[in-house]
């Protein structure tokens, strides 16, 4: 499954928060084991920002699932500093999704995420 990733960044050039979107799961995969999609989603360890993988105490991560409209579910992990006047990093770090296997009945599907430099948003 492929990785799609933006930030979020303040005017001084600090991520405030980014997301990943993951693509390519069928409704009953999803609902058969949103549980442990969710998890691994949900691991604070699976993110690095700048290089540096991000600590569970600092980050609150929100997982939803969204219909992409040809029938698959898409996840979608925000992650943002649990202090709003903290920041993730600045504009121009590499923000990276450690490879991820979610072992379903029938597939076991890696989803990988390549280094991107974080866009600027404000």
């Amino acid at each position: 499954a492929n990785v799609a990733r933006s930030a979020t960044v303040d005017l001084d050039g600090k991520i405030k928060s980014f997301y990943t979107l993951t693509g390519g799961f069928t409704e009953n995969e999803i609902e058969e084991h949103s549980e442990s999609i969710i998890a691994e989603y949900s691991k604070a360890g699976n993110y690095e920002v700048g290089g540096n993988q991000l600590n569970a105490d600092k980050v609150d991560i929100v997982v939803t699932t969204e219909s992409t409209g040809d029938g698959l579910i898409r996840i979608r992990a925000t992650v943002k500093p649990k202090n709003p006047e903290e920041d993730l990093g600045q504009a121009g770090d590499s923000i990276a999704v450690k490879t991820v296997n979610l072992n379903l009945p029938g597939a076991s599907i890696d989803v990988i995420g390549v280094p991107v430099i974080s866009p600027i948003k404000g």
